[in-house]
């Protein structure tokens, strides 16, 4: 798939100053209107130097602002909306729905091409040696980790999870070294989970960041790294994508640790569906 603008920045992002996130912002939601105005104009509506957006064009890779902009310029065409797939022009619901599966269709593809099954299988040995796994995550994140902490306590795995502070405090205030804390957030740049790897790995803990973008600031607290595969920006407001893919990654690790222990995994689940039926 052609590469479209906000792939582009989402690629860029994170290593941008804050500066050059709003501006990456700005150019991503007036996308048309930055097409037709000069640098000067562009300067003046956001209050800022012409050499602030000269240096932002230049960090992403081009000679200067006229570079950039022709590369905007050719990717005109290809340009969509912010949200996901979303044209607004686009009165249809099934042809929204079309775009919105096929991103999702698209990034399971991604995630089952570049997954790291060597970085798993350390991770799996982990959670074999540990007492206590633990997810964090703080919005839809946090679906993820609920979702991740039921199905690893079916298979007999103590897990928790958490998605603010106090309730984070109180988890890791019960684990200990060897114990493996997951932190799940898709900017990687989430001060709550970031706080809290950091945390836990001073600790002894063991530390898995859960992100599409290695160099975010969890990463920094992160003994292993799972990178999700999406197209979806950290600036989008609705997580579609970024979710499916944290889904994937997370149904990934919980496969292959019921690879490796089946028979036990399996004989809990039947011991699980006793009880139920038990406390009926």
């Amino acid at each position: 798939m052609k590469k479209d603008i906000v792939q582009f920045m989402t690629e860029k992002y994170t290593a941008m100053t804050n500066s050059e996130k709003t501006l990456a912002d700005y150019i991503i939601n007036n996308f048309e209107h930055v097409l037709s105005i000069s640098v000067q104009a562009l300067a003046a509506e956001l209050n800022i130097s012409v050499a602030t957006i000269v240096r932002f064009a230049q960090h992403l890779g081009f000679e200067g602002y006229k570079d950039f902009r022709l590369y905007l310029a050719q990717l005109g065409s290809e340009h969509e909306d912010f949200i996901l797939d979303f044209h607004k022009n686009d009165n249809s619901p099934e042809a929204q729905i079309s775009r919105m599966l096929s991103s999702c269709a698209e990034c399971l593809n991604l995630t089952s091409q570049n997954i790291d099954y060597n970085t798993l299988s350390d991770i799996v040995q982990k959670i074999q040696k540990a007492d206590k796994i633990a997810f964090f995550g703080v919005g839809t994140s946090f679906i993820v980790c609920q979702d991740a902490s039921v199905k690893f306590k079916r298979i007999g795995i103590s897990t928790e999870c958490a998605c603010e502070s106090t309730s984070a405090a109180l988890t890791l205030l019960n684990m200990k070294k060897g114990d493996v804390v997951f932190g799940v957030s898709h900017s990687g740049n989430n001060e709550t989970v970031e706080s809290i790897l950091k945390t836990a790995q001073k600790a002894g803990i063991t530390t898995v960041a859960v992100t599409t973008f290695s160099n975010s600031n969890i990463c920094k607290f992160a003994d292993y790294i799972l990178l999700t595969q999406t197209r979806e920006s950290p600036l989008h407001k609705i997580a579609i994508t970024s979710r499916v893919s944290q889904f994937a990654m997370m149904d990934s690790l919980f496969m292959a640790y019921l690879t490796v222990n089946y028979d036990k995994c399996i004989g809990n689940v039947e011991k699980t569906y006793e009880i139920t039926n038990d406390l009926k």
